[in-house]
């Protein structure tokens, strides 16, 4: 994900109304975020989130992202939380990232960030819904993210 990407989705996340406004309905330009969604594995709870961002201004590019981390109860060990970033084009699946998995602890409010499918010069509408991982000791469980809000590229 680009510097200007990454700009945007701190400085989005940060304006509470600004999401709130973006999950009213479809976006024109720039990012929109999933809600949050919640689990608990092995006694941690994981936050996750979906992420999808579009800039129709230049190359019509679109690009997914897929966000997760414990949210309370402890740290999760090396590997054991992956996330992957899918892609819907007109509400159909277009594109599926590479899993993506922790290579260190990650205390309370950290997250790993897995993004993928990026895509040019497509006018069209796109969302995002993720998948995540958390390992329960002996094998991962997985639970999708809520979808995104639309955008158009």
């Amino acid at each position: 994900m680009g510097a200007r990407r990454l700009r945007l989705l701190a400085s989005v996340a940060l304006s509470t109304s600004f999401v709130l406004g973006l999950l009213s309905g479809t976006a024109h330009a720039g990012g929109a975020f999933s809600s949050y969604g919640y689990y608990t594995v092995a006694g941690i709870q994981y936050q996750n989130q979906a992420f999808i961002w579009t800039d129709p201004s230049t190359s019509h590019e679109v690009e997914a992202a897929t966000t997760v981390g414990p949210y309370s109860g402890g740290t999760a060990q090396n590997g054991w939380v992956g996330a992957v970033p899918r892609t819907f084009r007109n509400g159909v699946l277009w594109c599926t990232g590479t899993w993506t998995y922790n290579s260190s602890p990650m205390p309370v409010g950290s997250r790993i960030n897995a993004t993928g499918c990026l895509q040019f010069l497509i006018v069209d509408v796109w969302s995002s819904e993720g998948i995540t991982k958390a390992w329960n000791g002996y094998s991962y469980n997985s639970y999708y993210t809520f979808m995104t809000p639309n955008q158009n590229s």
